[in-house]
């Protein structure tokens, strides 16, 4: 065996009989890469060189774990990542070698995801009125390495709209009527609605703002994931994100609210605080992807736990037993999975089968991305049961949960007012609290009458919040590419549950194989030196005509070559078989619904209200029933269900008069799509 500094050409002096004991593991069970045992070299004066002197306490410098190195014995060869780990003066120099996901994966995991960018800006883009012209042309959602949409975030404690696009003058302010047929008014037109200067009240004082604040571009995920790999040499091949949609287009979201305020857009400022490993873990785990490196020729594809199962076995290894397997058997578990950080409103639940279970008459409605029901009071009433991002969590009996918590943020939409008008209201995601990273706002006051709270605190202040990631699509709209969670027409949703979520997408075959499979096998393999190069740890294997995953593939490397234990994991679903309900079928939209037929309500005098048993100026409202859905069976009969007889009130909202009336409402079963 030969170990060579690939950074000088050296090879590094061996003890005779140097054993290097490797282990391969399968990323999709284990959460560190190829890698050898720690080994120790002999203290020579070239090793000492190669190494960079570690044995001195005077060294000033940090101990190496990024020198390039290469293994080879015979036909094997395999370019690595060598780290040393501790050295004795005179006697031994300890250093452990990385391989391909090892070292792809350790070199990432100290490097923060801003590094990527350093002091790189937008191109062309030199002032700030360049910066809001360039924004504007990302609104066709067709730029490949960025989008734009309006999002809600929270500056200095209120939700404020962060792109918002309005229809307004050429001065800036906003259109406050209702169009009718589509026709813009004379005059107006649509643009950033903080394109203009602005006022805004923080801590009690009016805040000048200047054009460009709240406007921020979103940097396209495929781009970030290309911008890390080559950051660290690599390049990644076209691949299931690239090639579909929406995942084509889909975006991290920032919330920095003060972008192009400068003239120029830091890149650094548009993604994510975390590890560049951070960020590839948030798709490995959402996703059950892996990225799989080639080291020799420095690129890297992407493979999904599902495509794996469907494809054949990459080699047999029958012939490389030595020894009987031995089995151990697993309990069944379950797949609990959920992000590290959840942005929500109306979300309690541990998953949907609590929502089930609770709210029976419940369904998903995908034009939100959230559960409804529906009441029947006076009219019908939509109450919104929860946001979607709920956890995916089956629940089922006697199982162990299997946990896996992607280190992202989730968001749900939310609402806000931009300006006073009847029709300045903003509905987008909500990302959570928002940063500034360019400025620091002073609370000048707009005008000489505005009122000074005596304060010299900044209102404003620059804001040290963090960015989580935070994945979305992005949907053509009238004026405006659109944010959203979930993309129906598509077929795929970042939501966890729902026909179209990740589960249902991605983890339902790795959820069927912990229900019914995935026991440890453990089997003494005897490999070839092509089979220790190249034999992929996350591919099926066969071995005695049954097919096996790998979860951990050892090999050694010099002195003699020795059988050595491989943990593998079977792939057999056992009887009977356990299958996580479809979510498809959790909540069905009924073919039937309910319908209020017309009814007078009668209005009562004060005393004929006292009679009833109410207060004069009492508020009641009509009560409101969440029957289940009709059965076909009463539509078919027809007739009325669910007669009440209810009494409400209200105050008139001019002359101040209570208003008492009571009503007899009845329910009339009718096909769902004749309410549509």
């Amino acid at each position: 065996m030969k170990i060579t500094n690939l950074t000088t050409g050296q090879a590094y002096q061996l003890t005779p009989g140097t054993q290097l004991e490797i282990e391969r593991p399968n990323l999709f069970f284990n959460d560190y890469g190829e890698q050898s045992y720690p080994v120790d070299l002999p203290d020579t004066d070239l090793n000492r060189a190669l190494c960079g002197y570690p044995d001195l306490p005077s060294n000033t410098q940090k101990p190496k774990t990024d020198i390039p190195a290469a293994i080879s014995e015979g036909d094997y060869y395999m370019p690595c990542r060598q780290a040393v780990l501790g050295a004795k003066r005179k006697e031994k120099i300890t250093t452990s070698f990385y391989m391909n996901e090892g070292s792809f994966l350790s070199r990432m995991q100290d490097v923060p995801l801003v590094d990527v960018f350093g002091e790189e800006t937008v191109p062309d883009v030199t002032t700030v009125e360049e910066g809001i012209d360039w924004c504007w042309s990302l609104r066709t959602d067709e730029d490949p390495h960025f989008g734009i949409f309006s999002i809600i975030a929270d500056i200095d404690g209120e939700k404020r709209g962060v792109n918002i696009v309005a229809l307004m003058d050429a001065d800036g302010h906003p259109y406050e009527g209702r169009l009718s047929g589509g026709r813009l008014p004379e005059g107006y037109d649509y643009a950033f609605y903080h394109a203009f200067d602005r006022t805004e009240k923080a801590d009690g004082q009016v805040v000048q703002l200047s054009p460009g604040y709240y406007i921020t571009p979103f940097i396209r995920a495929n781009y970030l994931l290309r911008r890390i790999f080559a950051h660290f040499g690599y390049e990644l091949e076209e691949n299931f994100f690239t090639q579909t949609a929406p995942f084509d287009k889909m975006v991290l979201v920032n919330n920095t609210a003060d972008a192009l305020v400068n003239g120029t857009i830091l890149l650094s400022h548009l993604v994510p605080d975390c590890y560049c490993n951070t960020l590839i873990d948030v798709f490995r785990k959402k996703f059950c992807c892996e990225f799989v490196p080639d080291e020799t020729a420095k690129t890297v594809r992407v493979e999904f736990f599902k495509d794996i199962m469907d494809a054949a076995p990459a080699a047999d290894l029958t012939g490389c037993l030595a020894g009987h397997p031995e089995i151990n058997f697993q309990e069944a578990r379950q797949l609990k999975l959920s992000s590290e950080n959840t942005l929500t409103e109306n979300s309690s639940y541990e998953g949907t089968y609590e929502l089930a279970a609770k709210f029976p008459t419940a369904y998903y409605n995908p034009e939100y991305g959230r559960y409804e029901r529906k009441g029947y009071g006076t009219r019908i009433v939509t109450e919104v049961l929860s946001d979607g991002n709920l956890p995916y969590y089956a629940a089922a009996q006697g199982m162990e949960d299997y946990e896996v918590s992607v280190p992202d943020c989730q968001y749900y939409f939310s609402s806000v007012n931009y300006f006073e008008g009847a029709y300045g209201r903003l509905s987008a995601p909500y990302v959570g609290e928002g940063r500034m990273l360019n400025s620091t706002l002073e609370g000048v006051p707009a005008s000489e009458d505005e009122e000074d709270n005596g304060t010299d605190e900044d209102p404003l202040a620059a804001s040290d919040h963090k960015q989580d990631p935070i994945l979305s699509f992005t949907k053509p709209g009238t004026h405006f590419a659109t944010g959203t969670n979930h993309d129906s027409d598509a077929g795929y949703s970042l939501l966890y549950n729902g026909p179209v979520g990740i589960f249902e997408k991605f983890w339902r075959t790795f959820d069927n194989l912990l229900r019914n499979a995935l026991h440890t096998v453990n089997a003494s393999l005897l490999l070839d030196n092509a089979r220790k190069r190249s034999l992929p740890a996350q591919r099926k294997i066969s071995l005695g005509g049954n097919e096996y995953l790998i979860s951990i593939l050892r090999y050694t490397l010099g002195g003699t070559n020795e059988p050595a234990e491989t943990e593998l994991l079977t792939t057999l679903q056992q009887e009977p078989l356990s299958v996580a309900p479809d979510e498809a079928s959790r909540f069905i939209r009924s073919e039937y619904a309910w319908e209020i037929p017309l009814s007078p309500s009668t209005q009562l005098s004060e005393e004929e209200w006292k009679a009833a048993g109410y207060t004069p100026g009492e508020q009641v409202n009509a009560p409101v029933i969440y029957p289940p859905m009709p059965t076909k069976e009463q539509y078919d009969a027809g007739g009325k269900y669910y007669t009440r007889t209810f009494y409400y009130s209200y105050q008139h909202h001019v002359t101040g008069q209570w208003l008492y009336f009571k009503r007899t409402v009845s329910l009339q079963p009718v096909l769902a799509s004749e309410l549509a």
